[in-house]
C-alpha cells in the first residue's frame, strides 16, 4: 500500500527521517515513511514548521483523512468519548446540557458530538467517530445554530 499526503509538522519533537516508523491516528495504523517533499525537492528529513509531502507505506489514500495525525506509536490518543474540563465562553449565553447535539474543533478534524454529561467545570462528550489528541491539548465546542458559535475550550483529562 502507498499514499501521498501533505501536511505541516506542527510538534516540536524532533525532525522527521525518511523510513522512519509512524502511526496514523485516530485510526491505529502504523505507516512506513518512503519519500518526503518540501517545496517539491525530496529531502531526507523534515522539521517542525516545514509544510512537506509525504510518500507512505503500510496506509492508502482512503484511510487517511483531514485532521488524520501522524506521530510516533504511542505518543497521541484517540477516542470516540472524551471526558475533560469545560471552560464556557463569556460570549456564549445559552445553556449547555445532556442531549444537546455540538461540534468539536481539534486541529483540523471537526466532528459531531453529543453532550452527555456536563457538572460544574467537566464535560463527557460522545463524538461520532474517533478524535486524535495530545493529552492537555484544548478543543474548541461549537453550536452549530444559524451562525456557528463557540461555546467554549474542552481540555481532555
Amino acid at each position: 500500500m502507498k499514499s501521498v499526503v501533505n501536511v505541516k509538522i506542527v510538534e516540536n519533537r524532533g525532525n522527521i527521517n525518511i523510513k522512519k516508523k509512524m502511526q496514523s491516528y485516530p485510526e491505529d495504523k502504523k505507516a512506513g515513511i518512503r519519500s518526503i517533499q518540501v517545496h517539491d525537492k525530496d529531502v531526507k528529513s523534515a522539521v517542525p514548521g516545514d509544510r512537506v509531502g509525504f510518500s507512505l507505506k503500510g496506509v492508502t489514500v482512503g484511510e487517511v483523512e483531514r485532521g488524520h495525525m501522524l506521530a510516533k506509536p504511542g505518543i497521541l490518543q484517540a477516542s470516540d468519548t472524551l471526558t475533560g474540563s469545560f471552560r464556557k465562553s463569556k460570549y456564549f449565553a445559552d445553556p449547555i446540557g445532556a442531549g444537546m447535539k455540538m461540534f468539536i474543533a481539534a486541529g483540523l478534524q471537526y466532528r459531531q458530538v453529543d453532550v452527555v454529561k456536563i457538572e460544574g467545570d467537566s464535560i463527557t462528550l460522545k463524538a461520532d467517530r474517533k478524535i486524535a489528541y495530545a493529552k492537555g491539548s484544548g478543543f474548541l465546542l461549537l453550536k452549530p445554530d444559524g451562525k456557528m458559535r463557540i461555546a467554549g475550550v474542552v481540555t481532555p483529562q
